[in-house]
Order: C-alpha cells, then structure tokens, then sequence
C-alpha cells in the first residue's frame, strides 16, 4: 500500500512521533529535540522530495532521548538542543562521529496575556512561570542561567513551573497553567498564527549559546550512509535557510 503523505502523533509521556514519509523501503528514524517540532518537518518534506527516503521522527527532551538511545532505542540519526548529549553519545561509542552543529536556537519568554509585562516577571501579576527542566532540556538551562544573571532565580524559584522539554512548557502557557514562559524563538514564530502571543526575545550575552548538535548513530550499520546523507542535507543551504526563516541562527 502506498501513501503520498502520512502524519501521525503518539504521545508517551511527553514524547510525540511525527512521520513526514513518502511510500518507501528506506526508512530513517530520526531522534529530535522537542524544539524542532515547527522546522523539521519542513526539512523533511524537502529531504523525501529529493531522496524519496522517508523519515520517522520522535520528539523528547534532548535528555530523556539521550537516555533512551542509551538503553537501546533504535534510532539513526539524534538531533539534540546542545553539543553536550550527542559528544557524550559518542564518548560512549554510540555514535559514529563527533557531533556537527547545525543551528543555533533563541530563547524567548511569551504569555498569551497583553496585560503582563515580560519586562517584569517578578510582578506579582505572574503567579506561575514555566520553563524546561534544566536537567534533561537545553533550553531549561538557558532559561535559568537568564534567571541567575539577573539574580532572579531564587526569588521566583516558587514560581516556576516545570516542563519535560520545550513542548510541555508551550502547553503550560497556552492552558493557562503559566501565565508566561521560555521556549524557542521557532516556537512563537510557528504559534503566532494561531494564539495571541505576545513575546519577547532574550538577550542572547544572557545565556550560554544553544548550539545544537546532530550525530549519526551506530545501531544499523547498513544504514550509516543513509544517515550520513541526511546529515549532510540539512547542513546544505536549502535546509539552513528554512532554519534561518524559523527563529534559528
């Protein structure tokens, strides 16, 4: 049976599996962290068009997908949110080379509230702030390290609200459980459309730079070149424009 396109969404915990594929025997399966979720598949659509090679992708927290490729888990490819996860992937030997950066994110603070100041978190205003647990995501430890430079942290530690990776921390502000919160630039570029989002871009000499890191795993030998050429497709032009056009640098 054949299928021109198949999208399909299974939650697990936090984790979403997204499917950009063209009918196809090859089949990559690509570990992304939950950042990507606007861009990627964006990516995708423009690497099956050219390769007619299809791609799974499952989305995490760049931790928690770090733990399960260490346990196992039979991806090819590992797109992380830092360099920090896929360089320990390697050191473990569970990647075939040392990662390549192949973007650069942006940390922002949104509300889907105009009355808020996002100039002044610290207002009694908000009651609950949500951001990504530093311990497995990233874009938590930009966001605390926002926090601890401007010497806030430990006064809205009783605040803050804790998401599993970026897209939980999205779902935290659009239900109303925060009222504001740190995400990707990518995400309120691809939220806009649908929310009444009013946002703020984080000075970038704020936080450690989120350079994000991509390895090709060793799990399926047979399949190491294909992985390598998806590596190489979205280091290409085409695939760092469309990074570019949603929020990365």
């Amino acid at each position: 049976m054949t299928y021109n396109l198949l999208r399909f969404f299974c939650v697990v915990g936090i984790l979403v599996l997204h499917s950009c594929t063209k009918a196809d025997k090859k089949v990559l399966r690509i570990a992304a962290a939950s950042n990507l979720q606007y861009v990627l598949p964006k990516i995708m659509e423009a690497y099956t068009a050219n390769t007619g090679i299809a791609c799974q992708i499952i989305y995490g927290s760049s931790g928690k997908l770090t733990a399960q490729i260490e346990k196992g888990a039979l991806y090819h490819v590992f797109l992380s949110a830092d360099m920090k996860y896929p360089t320990y992937l390697y050191k473990k030997k569970l990647a075939i080379s040392k990662p390549k950066k192949y973007a650069v994110g942006n940390l922002v603070l949104w509300t889907m509230d105009s009355s808020l100041n996002l100039n002044d978190i610290k207002s009694q205003s908000i009651q609950h702030i949500a951001i990504a647990n530093p311990k497995i995501a990233p874009y938590g430890v930009a966001a605390k390290q926002y926090l601890d430079k401007k010497q806030w942290f430990k006064s809205l530690e009783k605040k803050l609200v804790y998401g599993e990776n970026i897209a939980q921390v999205n779902q935290f502000v659009i239900s109303g459980a925060a009222a504001v919160g740190f995400t990707s630039k990518s995400a309120v570029l691809a939220l806009k459309s649908q929310y009444p989002i009013h946002w703020k871009e984080v000075s970038s000499d704020a936080y450690v730079s989120i350079e994000q890191g991509v390895v090709v795993l060793n799990h399926f030998k047979e399949k190491d070149s294909l992985a390598t050429s998806f590596v190489q497709f979205l280091l290409s032009n085409k695939s760092q424009d469309i990074f570019t056009q949603n929020g990365y640098n």
